[in-house]
């Protein structure tokens, strides 16, 4: 059942053409050269050379010489350069299929393991590649356990670190677990061979069959060519699996944005040539002029509240259940320790049921809980059989990862993290447009809701220049996206454990500031003192609230446009008006001034209500991807802003 190849030669010595009477004697020029220029054109060729005109006499041998071996090595040579050569279980059994032809050994099976560390401890660093006979379902090992560590040190696999072995026969050496593992996963014949590249170990490969002494160090020169194959491919693979770890650490953790990327890649460069030149290399200040800021955010509205509200309820029904217990346990008899413990969970409870409770009295009912009640717990369910129930209730009652009741505060979590989720989504979503108006940076933060700045400018883009058109297509889409947003927690509200409301607002930012990137930090910061303000504003403006009235600005399903200057207000006062007649706005805007606030003065906002659905434009239904209609819109818009543009220039009206 295994393929062979073979190497045919000919010997033609003992054969001799013979020439008919009618053909010709020698071809022309102009017919022998196409014929030698193409030699596999058997048509030609027969039309030139009718077989009809030769008689070939004698006898010609031929000799089939098999190169099984140096074929299927090329074919493992050819197979391995591919990315996915080991990447699943199929593509290690290609490869096993063409060992097994090397060696004629149709049972053979193959395994390859990646080691971080060639140590004693290498196997709790051990990562299957594709597949591995020693980590695999077979043996049922656990690369972590403890045992499995410590037998590590003693096995084959150990000894093979540093030059092959050969095992003859599982079932007739002295094994460590690993070794009897393997023996009782039916392999009799074990090879290990290291995988180095250079001086860099990467891994160990693995050979088994399920019959005896079928390898042995005659087979080393094979088996070190077949690893040194196999250590090339692991390394490759390895270094495109860093590669990917790396992409997805910079995507979710510590990314440098697309937009400001190539500034980056210059400081990069800068460094690299300095260190060619043998010079110490110096960090570029990477910072930007000219920027605009676009700043907003959708926030939980009464979170703080609703989060100590999920607590407290969980604390207060913990420690009723712990009341039931102690209630239980003195029924029948009575005892002063446990009626004090009765006393002093009252007193939590009433603690909790306060009009006002004090700070941290949830953190102390659960201290309490802990340490005075849950150790007892055994002693009083032994107690009576009502008290085993209460006490079998209580456990029952608590999250077996946190160890108290969190049946609230969970619900709580659930609905924060499905908020801040749609929420990111519907960003993401739209800022793939948003890139294709004008690229620019941009950054998200999850907390209690999302927050996200923007910033855009000619120094940011390295070929291009940002214009006027530019920063009224990225302020309208903020506008359009948010009420998108809304609409999307609109229509998972349904879902929430519990009903949360989302209050959106947008802070307008006329003149351009300075950012610079913080290596410390690594993100962006106003840079310059006299850019300080837009930072501080951007601190406070959540809390602000109407001069007058002591109300909150920001509403749940309104947006809050703040602004400090009379130009920041007619441009949004015009962006407001456009999409109060496409429909994605309620009529009135109102024109309101804010409460001073620590630092902060002479601040103003716009309020309105969005609309209670997207709108429906031409007659047909939003469409399901709502970056189509914010395309569709904002072409309407730009066209609008063309026309209102040449007004301007020809009348000189605003």
């Amino acid at each position: 059942g295994l393929p062979r190849h073979f190497q045919l030669r000919f010997d033609v010595r003992f054969c001799d053409v013979v020439k008919a009477d009618d053909a010709p004697e020698a071809l022309p020029d102009d017919v022998l050269r196409p014929l030698l220029a193409d030699r596999t054109d058997l048509d030609r060729w027969t039309s030139a050379l009718p077989p009809s005109h030769y008689t070939l006499r004698g006898f010609a041998l031929m000799e089939a010489a098999e190169v099984t071996m140096t074929e299927e090595l090329s074919g493992l040579r050819r197979d391995l350069v591919e990315a996915d050569a080991m990447a699943s279980p199929d593509a290690i059994g290609q490869l096993e299929h063409r060992l097994r032809a090397v060696f004629r050994l149709p049972d053979l099976d193959l395994g390859v393991i990646r080691l971080a560390r060639p140590d004693a401890n290498g196997i709790r660093h051990g990562v299957p590649v594709g597949r591995s006979l020693l980590l695999g379902d077979a043996c049922g090992l656990c690369a972590q356990d403890d045992a499995h560590i410590e037998a590590w040190g003693s096995s084959f696999y150990s000894e093979a670190l540093t030059t092959p072995v050969f095992v003859d026969d599982l079932t007739q050496r002295t094994c460590s677990l690993l070794g009897k593992r393997l023996a009782g996963a039916g392999y009799r014949t074990l090879v290990v061979a290291p995988l180095r590249v250079g001086d860099d170990f990467v891994g160990v490969l693995e050979l088994g069959s399920t019959r005896p002494s079928v390898l042995s160090a005659l087979n080393v020169r094979e088996i070190e060519e077949i690893a040194t194959l196999f250590a090339s491919a692991l390394k490759r693979n390895g270094d495109a699996e860093e590669n990917r770890l790396q992409a997805l650490i910079k995507q979710q953790y510590t990314a440098i944005h697309p937009s400001v990327e190539w500034r980056f890649l210059q400081a990069a460069r800068s460094m690299l040539k300095q260190q060619a030149a043998g010079e110490q290399p110096r960090l570029a200040s990477i910072a930007f002029d000219g920027v605009h800021a676009l700043y907003g955010q959708s926030d939980i509205r009464g979170s703080s509240e609703a989060r100590v509200e999920a607590i407290r309820t969980d604390s207060r029904e913990q420690l009723a259940l712990a009341r039931a217990v102690l209630q239980a346990a003195q029924s029948d008899s009575p005892a002063p320790a446990f009626d004090l413990l009765a006393y002093r969970t009252e007193q939590a409870l009433e603690a909790l049921d306060r009009e006002s409770p004090n700070v941290g009295d949830e953190s102390n009912a659960v201290t309490f809980l802990h340490a005075e009640v849950e150790p007892h717990l055994d002693v009083l369910a032994a107690r009576s059989d009502e008290a085993a129930l209460a006490v079998a209730a209580y456990r029952a009652a608590l999250d077996p990862k946190v160890g108290v009741l969190y049946r609230e505060r969970k619900r709580y979590e659930d609905s924060v993290t499905l908020i801040n989720d749609t929420v990111a989504d519907v960003l993401d979503r739209q800022q793939v447009w948003a890139q294709r108006l004008v690229p620019h940076f941009f950054e998200k933060y999850k907390t209690d809701g999302v927050d996200y700045t923007m910033y855009a400018g000619t120094s940011l883009l390295e070929d291009g220049t940002f214009t006027p058109l530019d920063l009224q297509n990225l302020r309208l889409w903020q506008l359009m996206t948010t009420c998108s947003v809304n609409w999307a927690l609109d229509a998972v509200l349904a879902e929430m454990p519990m009903a949360l409301r989302v209050a959106h607002l947008i802070l307008a930012q006329h003149n351009p500031l300075a950012i610079r990137f913080r290596p410390d930090e690594k993100q962006f910061d106003i840079d310059g003192a006299y850019n300080v303000r837009y930072a501080i504003v951007k601190k406070r403006i959540d809390k602000a609230t109407v001069e007058g009235t002591g109300e909150r600005l920001t509403q749940p399903g309104q947006i809050a446009v703040v602004y400090s200057n009379r130009a920041e207000r007619e441009e949004y006062l015009q962006y407001l008006g456009y999409l109060r007649h496409l429909g994605y706005i309620e009529a009135d805007i109102e024109d309101l001034e804010l409460s001073d606030m620590q630092g902060v003065r002479g601040l103003h906002a716009l309020r309105v209500a969005i609309a209670a659905a997207p709108p429906v434009h031409s007659g047909d239904a939003l469409p399901d991807d709502p970056a189509a209609l914010v395309r569709a819109v904002a072409d309407a818009f730009q066209a609008a802003v063309h026309t209102e543009t040449a007004v301007h220039t020809e009348t000189e009206v605003g």
